[in-house]
């Protein structure tokens, strides 16, 4: 078959400005969103100097969030790959459906709450930052709970899962391989926290999501499992000492049972998703 060196070349450079121009719309993207991330984040910061209490908390938790999923955004928006496929926010794999997700989200449940009956068993609850946010949150309010779960619940999950989750591990895994990209963004996520205890904790949880994301193919799912972590901790925490012994008592042995159950879960699609998972990443960051 005869070659059209003259037609390859005519193509290759009408490819070069129709890079060029989608590279100067990416950075005319981020021109637009850093600034407005950076103006959110710095409101929500003085809404939350200027209040006390669980709604200071709640104000802090916006502005924290803001920040994370700002800094996703950028990445996104910046992504030659587009937005939607940086953060990984593509359908999720087939298997994925209602119980399966029902699962994945009680194991995730079952997990925060074994690794927080384990920092009341050593004792080190109480001097944590768990401990101190735990007090607060106590004092709340009916009038501030919507605050307080979009602070500290909607906020986070989404904010830090689009970052940490999405616009991190892609990338890490792309550039380090799968095994060191996933702990990696496992030890960032916890190191964010600033406080051994919660960080650790966090560490672990990260690690569980991550496994999440790279067998379902989907940050999804980890955002709605963030959230309603985040939704029951903040419930359990409000029903003070009530709360703590239903959770010693009643949830110890149905969070083993969940997070055991969840295991097996993403250990049974582990194999498929992990190829499923680096395909599209190599894919993508080919295009």
């Amino acid at each position: 078959m005869d070659s059209d060196p003259e037609g390859q070349g005519a193509k290759a450079g009408e490819k070069a400005p129709s890079e060029a121009r989608d590279a100067d719309r990416r950075t005319v993207r981020v021109l637009i969103v850093t600034p407005i991330v950076a103006a959110l984040t710095v409101a929500a910061s003085a809404l939350a100097d200027a209040h006390a209490g669980p709604s200071r908390l709640a104000w802090m938790g916006i502005a924290n969030a803001t920040l994370m999923g700002g800094l996703a955004a950028i990445g996104a928006v910046a992504a030659a790959e587009g937005p939607k496929r940086a953060l990984l926010m593509e359908r999720a794999a087939p298997w994925a459906k209602a119980p399966a997700v029902a699962l994945l989200v009680a194991g995730c449940l079952g997990l925060s709450h074994l690794l927080d009956a384990l920092t009341r068993e050593l004792a080190v609850h109480e001097g944590s930052q768990l401990g101190a946010i735990e007090s607060t949150l106590r004092i709340t309010e009916p009038p501030s709970l919507p605050l307080v779960l979009i602070g500290l619940s909607l906020a986070p999950g989404i904010g830090e899962e689009l970052l940490f989750r999405g616009l991190l591990l892609r990338r890490a895994t792309e550039r380090i391989g799968l095994v060191a990209g996933t702990l990696l963004c496992a030890a960032l996520f916890g190191a964010v926290h600033l406080d051994l205890v919660q960080g650790i904790g966090a560490g672990i949880l990260g690690l569980y999501l991550s496994l999440v994301v790279i067998t379902t193919g989907s940050v999804r799912i980890a955002i709605v499992c963030h959230v309603l972590n985040n939704a029951l901790a903040i419930a359990l925490a409000m029903l003070g000492g009530a709360g703590m012994q239903i959770s010693a008592s009643l949830l110890l042995g149905s969070s083993a049972l969940a997070a055991t159950l969840a295991g097996w879960l993403l250990a049974r699609h582990l194999g498929r998703g992990r190829r499923r998972f680096a395909h599209a990443v190599r894919t993508q960051s080919e295009t």
